[in-house]
């Protein structure tokens, strides 16, 4: 006859932790004094990071900051007393990180960006005097699609991309600016007389194109390609040229073209959002070069 099985224990209850990411939520929203200043600092979406500091706060079983309708108020007791801790911690963390990335060799972060957009970048990194020469960035242009793959493929740290207002990537991104596109022809172009609208436009995926052909196919006007070039400067010559219809954002026009729109009967074209997305937790440097870009982006708005 078989001994009766001792009862089994009962499993241990499951350890809470607190993450990296949770302690950097914490210090950003406590030195910003707003969850939407954090957010941006971190890169992050505002409901992501108040995510973030709730379950902290539910690990140590203490508030850390006191809320009035969803802004901080000041930092608790408890919360004061952590933060000097968790700053303490992040500071010997980073320095341990890039004295290890030091005798490494020169720490390298992957920026991909659009080509016209290039000279701004180049704008905010030759300006700055806190890159030194222990980092070394690499830079890579290309259609936004191009580098949201080579972005979710761990190709990129860091990437400025282009998405219609309407189409979410599922990033955490960081919007810098929304551009408004507009429809363009030759002054001398006799828009009432053409049966099809001749586009001179970029290669597929490029996101003007993709804005361009949707609004059309949704009043079903017909349209045909007349240029396809991925130059700029090519697209405003060829409807100079009075070749066809572009469609640029405004910082492109130029004074020898006229602008089209419902009373010429083309119809609005959707926003194109500007946006930036960082591997900053796993690469802190990625950071840094993120918040260069985004200060440079917040003067020129200026």
């Amino acid at each position: 006859m078989e001994e009766p099985h001792a009862p089994s224990p009962p499993p241990a209850p499951k350890k809470k932790t607190i993450t990296l990411a949770q302690l950097r939520t914490f210090a950003a929203i406590a030195d910003a004094g707003s969850f939407q200043v954090a957010a941006k600092v971190l890169f992050r979406s505002q409901p992501a990071i108040s995510q973030q500091l709730k379950q902290l706060e539910r690990v140590l079983g203490a508030s850390l900051l006191s809320r009035s309708q969803g802004h901080v108020a000041q930092v608790t007791a408890a919360g004061e007393r952590f933060l000097a801790v968790v700053k303490e911690a992040l500071d010997q963390l980073d320095g341990a990180i890039h004295a290890f990335q030091r005798a490494a060799g020169a720490p390298q972060v992957r920026l991909g960006v659009p080509a016209d957009i290039l000279p701004i970048v180049l704008r905010a990194l030759g300006k700055s005097s806190t890159l030194g020469p222990d980092l070394e960035v690499t830079l890579v242009t290309g259609l936004s699609a191009q580098l949201l793959r080579g972005f979710k493929h761990q190709a990129f740290d860091v990437i400025l991309y282009r998405s219609l207002q309407s189409v979410s990537q599922g990033l955490e991104e960081c919007l810098l600016e929304a551009e408004t596109l507009h429809w363009i022809a030759d002054r001398e172009l006799c828009i009432d007389q053409l049966p099809a609208v001749p586009l001179v436009t970029f290669p597929e995926e490029n996101l003007y194109r993709v804005a361009a052909i949707g609004s059309l196919d949704g009043t079903s006007r017909p349209w045909s390609i007349r240029c396809t070039t991925a130059e700029i400067d090519n697209v405003r010559a060829a409807v100079r040229a009075g070749l066809g219809i572009g469609t640029l954002p405004g910082h492109l026009l130029d004074q020898n073209v006229v602008v089209l729109n419902e009373r010429h009967g083309f119809p609005p074209l959707p926003p194109v959002r500007l946006s930036m997305a960082v591997h900053g937790q796993s690469h802190p440097l990625a950071g840094h070069v993120a918040e260069l870009l985004a200060a440079q982006w917040s003067v020129t708005a200026e």
